[in-house]
């Protein structure tokens, strides 16, 4: 008799409802010398019991014919879809061939004990190919032992690769880390699928913040990563530096060390890694948090999950994160909600940390200003980032458009609207059965801390049955949009726009029609505000004539 060079396993057979007899074809010398084991749809494994939930027919030669079948269940439903069964070598690990001092001598008694060592082997070394296994060319002095387990904890190698260790999940926070934090600037290129080539490794597209002109742009929507080159979806507009990237550059986590001690303080450890920056940075606070040391969260403290409402006031914002820092740094982020509108130059104290930073936004140069009186509206989210110890700079996530409140006439010289803010990039009017009493032309102005009367360069007119009125260039104290003819009986209604194109220039553009009658009106022009224009008024030539119909709305987009 021999035993053939065989792996002691068959299967894995997968169920489908059907199936009850799986063959397998190594030696054994009886039933109980194999083992039969179920995993379930989650892979959960079940060790069989003999003549319980399977029977064995052995072939009848072992030797010519080696092996048998196995029937599984033994009563009840086949395997389900999903569930697994394997058979491996299930021999008992002892020696029960006894051989006597002066007793014959039997070579079939010596053969089978030479099979029984051999079968012993093979089904030693069909486990160990299942196992975890060091590289035959690791160093001589690595452990593969596993530490004592540690509920929900990981294991990994220690910083010096010679020991399994275990480790709290909040350390390694993904694949990645990261050890510096890189800001590129790029002239904006003006075109749909403008390319942007990073300097450093942006890791991923969710690493990193994007903002044109001081417009955050939404990754995915807005932009596109491949390779470290970004792709804007829509024409970014033309600028010098105005499109800017913030990213961390990725660092691999094999270069942060973790230590056996780590998981006395999880908590601790997984703040430190968060919020250290630079892997000479992240060493250290992971070393101090592995010591039981005061761990100091000042290097990033940044929360963007979490969202924090504003206490104080409309120029002295506070908010309190989770965790708290302990001082201002470079590069610390948190997700805000204003709850007021903000006061002229506002600014934020986190933490109750002394001297707390100015607010400001980013001018389309690259360089930044002061937050304006209402610039934040109210319930605004918007991600607050410190850019030096002094300035936090706050990048409004993209929103719809703020309504106005509509204005009724009341016999009033003059509509005024207020509050626009001075990041706007749209501003329209609503008229609604809008009327005067009189025959002047009611025109829009605007300005910067005051309406301006002069400089509106445009053309309105009115489109009426067998031809077109048209004035051009008149008057230029405001935007006229009736052809410059009114009076009493005309009701107006529809909407004139205005966008901003930069430095203080505004385009305008209406269509309107009268309800009184068949006739439509419209109005394109321009006007370069003083200023920052913050504010709009209708009112009429001359404001003698009264508002006495009907009502208007100002709306505005960022």
């Amino acid at each position: 008799m021999t035993v053939a060079a065989t792996t002691r396993r068959a299967g894995p057979y997968a169920g489908n409802g059907v199936a009850t007899t799986f063959d397998f074809e190594f030696k054994v010398f009886a039933s109980t010398d194999i083992a039969v084991v179920l995993a379930d749809e989650i892979g959960t494994e079940t060790d069989l019991v003999l003549n319980s939930d399977y029977s064995v027919s052995l072939n009848a030669d072992q030797n010519a014919d080696p092996g048998g079948t196995i029937t599984y269940p033994i009563s009840g439903s086949p395997m389900a879809t999903g569930e697994v069964l394997a058979i491996v070598g299930g021999l008992a690990y002892s020696q029960t061939t006894q051989l006597p001092n002066g007793g014959a001598y039997n070579a079939s008694v010596v053969e089978r004990a030479l099979d029984r060592i051999t079968i012993l082997v093979q089904q030693i070394l069909e486990t160990a190919t299942r196992g975890v296994q060091l590289a035959v060319t690791a160093a001589t002095d690595v452990s593969s032992r596993l530490p004592a387990p540690v509920a929900n904890f990981l294991v990994a190698w220690n910083p010096t690769a010679t020991a399994l260790v275990n480790v709290d999940p909040a350390v390694v926070q993904g694949s990645q880390a990261f050890a510096s934090w890189i800001v590129d600037t790029f002239d904006g290129t003006g075109t749909v699928g403008g390319e942007y080539a990073l300097t450093g490794n942006a890791a991923g597209i969710g690493n990193i913040d994007v903002s044109v002109a001081g417009i955050t742009q939404r990754a995915g929507i807005d932009f596109t990563l491949y390779n470290n080159v970004v792709t804007s979806v829509a024409a970014w507009p033309v600028g010098t530096d105005n499109v800017l990237f913030r990213y961390g550059e990725a660092v691999s986590v094999a270069d942060i060390p973790v230590e056996s001690s780590m998981i006395t303080d999880s908590t601790a450890v997984g703040r430190a890694v968060l919020t250290a920056v630079g892997a000479a940075a992240a060493r250290s606070a992971l070393s101090a948090a592995a010591s039981g040391a005061n761990t100091d969260t000042t290097s990033m403290g940044n929360n963007t999950s979490t969202v924090y409402t504003t206490g104080g006031t409309s120029t002295a914002y506070t908010i309190t994160p989770n965790p708290a820092i302990t001082a201002y740094a470079i590069g610390q982020s948190h997700m805000v909600n204003f709850a007021a509108a903000s006061g002229a130059s506002p600014t934020i104290q986190i933490s109750g940390i002394a001297t707390p930073p100015n607010l400001v936004a980013e001018n389309g140069d690259g360089t930044y200003r002061n937050i304006g009186l209402n610039e934040l509206p109210i319930n605004h989210r918007s991600r607050v980032t410190l850019i030096s110890t002094t300035q936090a700079l706050v990048e409004r996530m993209p929103q719809g458009t703020t309504y106005g409140t509509p204005v009724a006439a009341a016999s009033q010289t003059a509509m005024n609207f207020t509050g626009i803010p001075p990041n706007a990039k749209k501003v329209v009017v609503i008229l609604a059965d809008f009327g005067t009493n009189g025959s002047s032309a009611v025109v829009l102005r605007g300005g910067a801390g005051s309406n301006e009367t002069a400089g509106y360069v445009h053309s309105n007119g009115q489109a009426v049955d067998g031809g077109t009125s048209i004035v051009s260039l008149n008057p230029t104290s405001g935007f006229a949009f009736n052809g410059n003819i009114w009076s009493s009986a005309i009701r107006m209604n529809g909407r004139i726009e205005l966008l901003s194109v930069g430095s203080n220039q505004w385009v305008v553009s209406g269509s309107l029609g009268r309800s009184d009658s068949g006739v439509l009106c419209f109005v394109a022009g321009r006007k370069t505000f003083s200023g920052t224009l913050d504010r709009l008024q209708l009112t009429t030539v001359g404001g003698a004539d009264l508002i006495t119909n009907g009502l208007a709305q100002m709306n505005y987009e960022v």
